[in-house]
């Protein structure tokens, strides 16, 4: 696990820094236990081992919220100590931790986060449902983030722009490490909730693989409509994107289509019905 665990702790570690001198709380919560599996390998059926095992898997947080600054920062060991097979003996970590600091008051953000977890290698066999299990269907995966983004208010329309960076990584030389490139624009006043509403917006995201092929798409589209009342809108959206059915076109060619409506009586509820169309080129030889 250490490479996954030393990229997470590493970012981890990182945080509190960026956040400067805003008030932290931090603790610990310890959790432990004994527990009995009466199938420790997730065997099939005649072939079980039962097993009795210690748990222990305490809880570290540190966390903030303050007016330029909003962090949580957790990390759990998890270690199983078996009676009979103590050569299985293990502790899995699970770092979670993410951070959104102001850099401009109430326009320019930063936001970072870091997670290790454990994840399936094949999820048609058999799944284990927590790491007590003894299996060889878990690895540790690792997914660090960062993505600056802008938010702006002009008039009665918002803007609001970003650009992203995921770097994501498993314990495992079977598996292609891969990161992944977005970013996003949109300008639109349609939380006004009142007269002609229009959005423009425009996203796009590149994935690289260690051996495979990069995959790249991109989206833009015009969003008119109008409100029928404070808590109706009717809208249609047409625009154009890569080609979906290809992944190695990243050519803005194939248009697509939607109408429908938006229901928003209140700040809890938010429903969007709509219907439409996409279309895509399909190459043919003379």
């Amino acid at each position: 696990h250490a490479s996954a665990l030393r990229g997470a702790i590493f970012c981890l570690a990182a945080l509190p820094a960026l956040a400067g001198a805003a008030p932290w709380e931090y603790g610990a919560v310890v959790d432990a236990g004994v527990i009995y599996t009466d199938n420790l390998f997730l065997a099939q059926d005649g072939l079980e081992e039962s097993e009795t095992a210690l748990m222990l898997r305490p809880e570290f947080f540190l966390r903030t919220d303050s007016e330029r600054t909003n962090a949580d920062i957790r990390y759990r060991p998890e270690a199983f100590f078996y009676s009979d097979f103590s050569e299985a003996d293990d502790v899995y970590h699970t770092v979670d931790a993410n951070l959104t600091q102001a850099l401009v008051a109430d326009s320019l953000y930063v936001y970072f986060s870091a997670i290790n977890y454990q994840s399936i290698v094949t999820p048609d066999s058999v799944l284990p449902t927590t790491n007590l299990p003894v299996t060889n269907n878990r690895i540790d995966s690792r997914v660090l983030t960062a993505r600056p983004y802008w938010q702006q208010r002009l008039g009665v329309a918002r803007l609001y722009a970003d650009v992203g960076y995921t770097d994501i990584e498993y314990d495992d030389d079977l598996f292609q490490s891969s990161s992944q490139t977005t970013g996003r624009f949109s300008v639109d006043n349609i939380a006004e909730q009142q007269g002609l509403a229009w959005g423009l917006d425009y996203d796009f995201r590149r994935t690289e693989y260690e051996i495979s092929n990069p995959f790249e798409y991109h989206r833009a589209a015009l969003n008119l409509g109008v409100w029928a009342s404070s808590s109706l809108r009717v809208f249609g959206v047409g625009g154009a994107e890569s080609e979906f059915d290809d992944y190695f076109d990243a050519n803005i060619d194939d248009p697509f289509w939607e109408a429908g409506f938006q229901y928003a009586p209140n700040d809890r509820l938010n429903i969007e019905l709509a219907a439409g169309e996409r279309g895509y080129t399909v190459a043919r030889s003379a």
